[in-house]
């Protein structure tokens, strides 16, 4: 539990030092729009991190307890908003600090029942992790299925580029999972913001989906999915894991094992890809 006190006073000096750093005059004005980003982006990975020390060592209660503290926003005061921020943030973990101090007893029996809790819900996320795994390795298989035949001639989904892959993975996603969110914004990763394809919420699993043809195969592919692991990983506290699908009916990636290997390998834990179907 010392070790738990001394995070918290570290993070809780983390934040008076980013306050401290904008404080230029009290205003946003003498700052370049640059500055202005840079401090915003501390400010996220502060959050980002504070978050996941009180996941993994307090509980996920207080981790949204946390994340829901913004302080009060006001339009145009920048600068207001900034301090407040930090602010409330600061007074949870100081507050949250204090308790701990003053009722070590408490705290114990609590941390010793999460710690039980956290290696249950370690197991939850791993089984949603193959979960997406599944999926996007049957994918081919139910997309043949339903482009091969339907009763009667009836109408059916034919996969002729990326969307087409979304809706069909859409669709099987919520077999399994109840909030999935498409399309939804990242923040910005240097310099520009984009749409992830979808995120499962409750899991933090993101998952991207490319689709080969001609001119996106092998390293323009290979490209868009470092660029897309680095961004993730840097600018969104909602993904905790990065899960690529690449849809290849054509066959157009050659060797995709070692495709799949190379990356895999690199980014071990955090993202990783898969290749539909594989040269069959």
């Amino acid at each position: 539990m010392e070790q738990i006190l001394k995070v918290l006073v570290l993070l809780i000096d983390e934040g008076i030092s980013i306050k401290n750093g904008m404080n230029k005059g009290g205003s946003f004005q003498e700052l370049s729009d640059d500055s202005i980003d840079y401090g915003y982006q501390k400010i996220d990975r502060w959050v980002s991190r504070s978050m996941k020390f009180l996941k993994e060592n307090i509980s996920a209660e207080e981790a949204e307890k946390f994340n829901s503290t913004m302080g009060e926003i006001f339009i145009n005061d920048l600068y207001g908003n900034f301090c407040r921020e930090i602010n409330s943030r600061n007074a949870f973990l100081k507050s949250l600090k204090d308790d701990i101090e003053k009722n070590p007893e408490f705290w114990r029996n609590h941390l010793s029942k999460n710690k039980k809790n956290q290696e249950i819900s370690g197991q939850v996320e791993i089984n949603s992790i193959d979960t997406v795994r599944k999926i996007c390795s049957q994918f081919h298989i139910v997309a043949k299925q339903l482009g091969n035949y339907r009763h009667e001639n009836r109408n059916t989904i034919t996969i002729t580029d990326e969307y087409d892959v979304q809706d069909l993975l859409h669709a099987l996603l919520k077999i399994f999972f109840d909030d999935i969110r498409p399309e939804e914004w990242t923040p910005s990763y240097a310099g520009r913001s984009s749409r992830m394809d979808f995120l499962i919420k409750n899991e933090k699993i993101v998952i991207e989906v490319k689709k080969t043809r001609e001119g996106l195969i092998g390293k323009q592919i290979a490209d868009q999915l470092f660029i897309d692991i680095e961004r993730y990983k840097k600018s969104h506290p909602s993904c905790e894991y990065l899960f690529c699908f690449v849809y290849d009916p054509e066959n157009l990636i050659q060797n995709p094992i070692g495709f799949e290997k190379d990356i895999n390998e690199e980014h071990k834990g955090e993202a990783e890809v898969l290749i539909c179907p594989k040269g069959l």
